[in-house]
């Protein structure tokens, strides 16, 4: 465990584990919310509210139902260029950067709003702040893995 605590691959699974934990706590609430036989208290219904557009603030929902019928838009000029063989590759190419580019800004994005969501699902209101405390939380996390690291080595 001391090894492994020192490694990125630990702390990426830890992060990953704790969002997939946190959007499957959300989604039961609402479950429970939806359902008719149980009944929550004012606080717990709030609590999943305020969640829910935490989510929706951060994007979460749409992307995980995002269709790609939706999104595969045909342009009539690119499919009749996009018939010759190299252009098709070339265009290829672009659209493969260009969708690469877009997950990575997606993945730095939500990466960089965690840990206002993670202070907010404790129920505290960060609307002001919010930009700061990502900054500042982010700043914390990277000096904290270059200390490990360093400590590692």
């Amino acid at each position: 465990m001391t090894g492994a605590i020192t490694k990125p691959e630990y702390w990426l699974t830890a992060l990953g584990f704790t969002v997939v934990l946190t959007f499957a706590l959300l989604l039961f609430g609402r479950s429970l919310q939806d359902n008719d036989s149980v009944t929550l208290d004012n606080d717990s219904n709030q609590y999943i509210i305020d969640y829910t557009n935490q989510m929706k603030i951060a994007k979460i929902n749409e992307t995980a139902m995002d269709e790609l019928d939706e999104t595969n838009i045909t342009n009539p000029v690119l499919s009749v260029i996009g018939a010759i063989p190299l252009v098709e590759d070339a265009l290829g190419l672009f659209k493969l950067i260009g969708n690469a580019l877009s997950g990575l800004w997606t993945f730095f994005s939500i990466v960089f709003s965690l840990p206002s969501f993670f202070i907010s699902t404790f129920g505290f209101d960060l609307e002001g702040t919010k930009f700061i405390v990502n900054v500042i939380g982010n700043i914390l996390f990277i000096a904290g893995t270059i200390m490990l690291v360093r400590l590692g080595k």
